[in-house]
């Protein structure tokens, strides 16, 4: 992290690393920063590989746009679902292939079309999968002989790989190694987390298994670091003792790990508002928190984004609904779905974070 982000932060060095603590009540700023609109609907469901970047200009995500449709065994007309790719330069979307992104890195991708041939309510589901552009059919892909890596969408036998207690563990890329988290074997739950180097070296996080249940692991190539995180809320009991009071008012860790193995911890100060939840980003200007929004209440439930700067927050984005985000390799764009109401569908959104700020 940059001296300049971690001014206004409170850093204690250990062995095990550097945490850096944001004051418990920052001021909050609203701000409003340069924003591009495609008229391309995303995928409603926040899926973790919904929404990838391609390069610095391009974005590529599973989506909709008005007047391409599909007629369903029914007779319905739906809107036909599809790869589209937007460029920041044109700022148009272009349709790239039909069906449902299921994975996409290191411009390799997979995606599965469904096609409905009038014998199959369901439909046929067909596998693509290759470099980006030049990707062909391929047999489908099956959970229980194989495992994808989430980061290169390289494939595994599920026969062939590393074991934590009998399970799989987490695969980072492949010149990295991978973490022993395996939070759904019971005999571990107490273990910690751990980053298995290609060469064998284990680090071990400050953190067991069970703390996290719920883990998101995202690579940021220009820092050169892992962002890893609980997903889950705060308000939570620990399962490994049931009648634990509920943790309220313990901050939220955002772990960076280094592929050599050096590790900083970023706490996220609770507040009762967004209640320990939150979806967390690296960019070039601070940490970007996608949460509950200030202003939600039982009859109206808003989403807000944050840029977490030096020694304030800034407001930026407040919508009924925001999908999965993600962030341009120079750390400085965001693309995120943003639905105005809930019941609306969210339009692909990109967020120019270090373009001019203006107050609001």
């Amino acid at each position: 992290m940059s001296a300049r982000f971690l001014a206004g932060l409170v850093s204690v060095v250990g062995s095990l690393g550097s945490l850096h603590i944001w004051a418990k009540d920052p001021q909050i700023q609203r701000v409003q920063y340069p924003t591009i609109e495609s008229r391309s609907f995303v995928h409603n469901l926040p899926l973790p590989s919904e929404i990838e970047w391609i390069d610095d200009e391009r974005v590529i995500f599973s989506g909709y746009e008005e007047g391409v449709e599909e007629a369903l065994p029914n007779g319905n007309r739906v809107l036909k679902e599809g790869i589209y790719i937007f460029s920041t330069k044109t700022g148009k979307a272009l349709r790239h292939a039909d069906g449902e992104l299921a994975c996409f890195g290191r411009g390799r991708i997979r995606y599965v079309v469904r096609t409905f041939d009038g014998g199959n309510p369901r439909g046929k589901f067909t596998t693509y999968a290759g470099p980006l552009g030049t990707e062909s059919e391929v047999p489908g892909f099956s959970r229980r002989t194989t495992i994808e890596n989430r980061f290169s969408c390289t494939q595994y036998d599920r026969q062939k790989i590393p074991r934590v207690s009998g399970l799989p563990p987490y695969f980072l890329l492949e010149e990295h190694g991978y973490l022993e988290l395996t939070f759904s074997a019971e005999k571990t739950w107490q273990d910690p987390v751990r980053f298995i180097r290609t060469d064998g070296r284990a680090i071990s996080f400050p953190v067991k298994q069970i703390e996290m249940s719920s883990p998101k692991v995202k690579w940021y190539s220009q820092r050169g670091v892992y962002l890893i995180y609980d997903a889950s809320p705060s308000e939570v009991n620990d399962r490994s003792e049931p009648k634990k009071p509920k943790r309220i008012g313990v901050p939220k860790r955002l772990f960076l790990l280094s592929p050599d193995g050096a590790l900083e911890i970023l706490e996220i100060p609770y507040h009762a508002w967004h209640r320990g939840l939150g979806r967390f980003y690296l960019t070039k200007r601070g940490v970007l928190m996608v949460t509950r929004g200030r202003a939600s209440s039982a009859a109206s439930y808003l989403e807000e984004v944050f840029l977490l700067r030096d020694d304030h927050w800034e407001s930026i984005l407040e919508a009924g609904g925001i999908t999965n985000a993600a962030i341009s390799a120079d750390g400085c764009r965001a693309a995120m779905g943003v639905a105005k109401r809930r019941a609306m569908r969210p339009l692909l959104q990109v967020i120019d974070l270090c373009g001019q700020g203006r107050r609001k």
